[in-house]
């Protein structure tokens, strides 16, 4: 019947959205060592990309990808793109239908930076200092552990993650890597 079918992708979305709060939990309890290795910045924000698109379009946002060509990164993709995997779809879940959420990458003097940006309600100030906790997410359908665990692989690779309002309001998150982390 068609409810036994609805009822059976509820169930099946619910054991998924379980398995990722669980496998997220073991990441931020036993983060990984970086395995380093030459990555092209744009190879790296296309295959987010790639991730985001759907869930991008269900939600009717636009997204958008920027990366000099050439920009090399020596980092863990693995575990980068999952920091930005984290940031991409926090920024799809705040932002607005019709609205973009820029994925971009660039270079400022002897750090490279790649930087997830929208156009939701940002951050209230008196959340600022807490949204990097562990489980301080306001979202029914969030654990908490998206922030952190992106912060934890910035870390890793001896950088941080700035967090800005945009002029045009919403949130940007800048995941900034050192010069020890860029190909020469």
């Amino acid at each position: 019947s068609p409810e036994a079918a609805r009822l059976a992708g509820v169930v099946l979305d619910e054991s998924a959205r379980l398995d990722r709060t669980v496998e997220e939990g073991l990441r931020y309890a036993r983060p990984t060592q970086p395995r380093f290795s030459r990555v092209l910045a744009d190879e790296l924000l296309a295959a987010v990309a790639a991730l985001a698109r759907a869930e991008a379009a269900e939600r009717g946002v636009a997204l958008e990808v920027r990366a000099p060509e050439g920009l090399c990164l020596v980092c863990d993709p693995d575990l980068l793109r999952g920091a930005l995997w984290n940031l991409v779809r926090n920024a799809l879940q705040s932002s607005p239908a019709n609205a973009p959420v820029t994925v971009e990458a660039g270079r400022r003097g002897r750090t490279v930076w790649v930087e997830v940006t929208d156009r939701g309600p940002g951050v209230p100030p008196e959340r600022r200092g807490r949204v990097f906790e562990p489980f301080a997410s306001d979202r029914a359908q969030g654990v908490g552990l998206g922030l952190p665990l992106a912060l934890s692989a910035a870390h890793a690779h001896g950088g941080t993650i700035e967090l800005e309002e945009p002029a045009g309001g919403g949130a940007r998150f800048r995941i900034v890597l050192p010069a020890a982390t860029e190909a020469s």
